[in-house]
């Protein structure tokens, strides 16, 4: 896994629920994630940190190799990837042609960079590689690495969908946002998360009634803070009715979806967004671009276009769709809760391995 707890995101969430999540079901899991290098114990999970960073693409800084030799050292019946075009698993395509490797499985988790020229020799390579995998586990199939694996002709594939934990607080307004009505986004500062969409949708909406607006995300600090958009979020602050939460505040980000009356997402490049989940879990209406899987997902809508996105703003917050809150509500219960999503990863590796033993016999 690239990163990892204590870093913040959706794919390390992912992560560490699942992990910590087998840890408690009796299984000994490693992770091995960036980081000075070191190993220690967090949640039941004994995570190994490497100095490596990149990916193939972009290359890979650091020692590659040292992942391979932890890997050998710990012995796993199971090697997970999480995320293609990483450095963790990039560097764990030289095992998949060996015969006395363990059984591995991928979790793609969108290939974001297909199409994009930087990754044109990434994914010219990757059919033959997803076929040397022992199973795929792919978040629905109605994204495009479920069609690109389909295509390979990639026969073991599995569905298990993201989860969410349940919404934190009692629903109390967060410190720091005014009383009256607020809509909220959740993502990183970076431009695909759409911050500028997002400041321009409430602009356009405060003009018809009192809203204020809230970006939710981890708060960069030096040099880093040069990078990605937070810099013209502050600035915006000062002229939108728009809120900036640091989102690394522990609770900031459920308790803040929580005490929203919408969640207004305008990422453009997702997966399967763990942020509509929480706000289907909070019982919060949500409205978003078509990306990932949100279209499979109650609970909100899915707009073509900015127009749209306001028009469907507009409504939730005028009270002409009351039946959302419920029916993500009802959906995160009956599918996207952690403790029912890892058995489903525990099923997916077991029948790898039986599927193994099979062979052998």
């Amino acid at each position: 896994m690239e990163r990892y707890a204590p870093a913040i995101g959706g794919a390390e969430r992912v992560v560490q629920r699942v992990a910590e999540g087998l840890a408690a079901r009796g299984h000994e899991v490693h992770v091995v994630t960036g980081g000075p290098p070191g190993e220690v114990e967090l949640g039941g999970v004994l995570v190994h940190r490497v100095a490596v960073s990149g990916n193939e693409a972009r290359g890979i800084r650091g020692d590659g190799s040292s992942v391979t030799r932890l890997i050998a050292r710990l012995s796993p019946d199971v090697v997970f990837n999480y995320a293609a075009q990483t450095w963790a698993t990039d560097c764990c395509f030289t095992l998949l042609d060996r015969e006395d490797r363990p059984r591995m499985v991928l979790a793609p988790c969108g290939f974001s960079g297909l199409g994009k020229r930087r990754y044109e020799r990434y994914f010219a390579a990757m059919p033959a590689r997803l076929r040397r995998y022992d199973a795929l586990i792919l978040h629905s199939s109605v994204y495009q690495d479920w069609d690109f694996a389909t295509a390979a002709g990639v026969e073991q594939m599995v569905i298990v969908p993201n989860g969410a934990d349940p919404p934190a607080g009692d629903g109390a307004r967060p410190e720091g946002l005014p009383d009256g009505r607020l809509a909220v986004t959740v993502g990183s500062h970076v431009v695909s998360k759409g911050h500028a969409q997002f400041a321009r949708a409430i602009r356009t909406l405060v003009r018809e009634r009192p809203l204020t607006g809230a970006i939710v995300a981890p708060r960069r600090h030096g040099l880093d803070a040069l990078r990605g958009c937070q810099l013209s979020c502050l600035a915006r602050a000062h002229t939108h009715p728009l809120r900036i939460v640091d989102g690394a505040v522990p609770g900031a980000v459920q308790g803040t979806i929580a005490a929203a009356d919408l969640f207004l997402f305008t990422s453009r490049v997702e997966c399967a967004p763990i942020v509509i989940l929480e706000a289907m879990a909070a019982g919060t209406p949500w409205v978003s671009y078509d990306v990932g899987n949100v279209s499979e997902l109650p609970g909100g809508v899915v707009a073509g276009s900015f127009t749209e996105l306001v028009q469907a703003a507009r409504r939730i917050l005028d009270g002409e769709r009351p039946e959302l809150a419920s029916e993500g509500r009802e959906a995160w219960q009956a599918h996207h809760r952690w403790e029912d999503i890892v058995p489903l990863y525990e099923s997916a590796f077991e029948r790898v391995l039986q599927a193994t033993t099979s062979s052998v016999d």
